[in-house]
């Protein structure tokens, strides 16, 4: 199954047969078996994933070995916000 969706990092829109563990965009050379690529990958649900039985994953923006990995269907996550975007909501917050 062709998985499409954009890069979280870099926005291009790609077309994967597979995404391994390790590979790369082909266009930025980040990782793309990473949290923020995954189409469950959730900013505020535990673990910041949809998908309850995962194993937890410290660095959302690194490859990593999780089996519920799929590719996901944008550049943000769905309905997530960048680390910069979160932290000044946040800041705004408490101003």
């Amino acid at each position: 199954m062709t998985a499409v969706g954009s890069c979280y990092f870099c926005g291009k829109e790609l077309r994967l047969d597979r995404v391994g563990f390790r590979a790369l965009c082909p266009e930025c050379d980040e990782p793309l078996h990473a949290c923020v690529q995954c189409e469950f990958y959730a900013l505020g649900q535990p673990h910041d994933c949809r998908e309850p039985n995962i194993e937890p994953v410290r660095d959302k923006e690194t490859n990593n070995v999780c089996d519920w990995f799929r590719f996901g269907a944008d550049s943000k996550g769905g309905d997530t916000l960048s680390k910069e975007d979160a932290a000044s909501l946040l800041k705004d917050l408490f101003s």
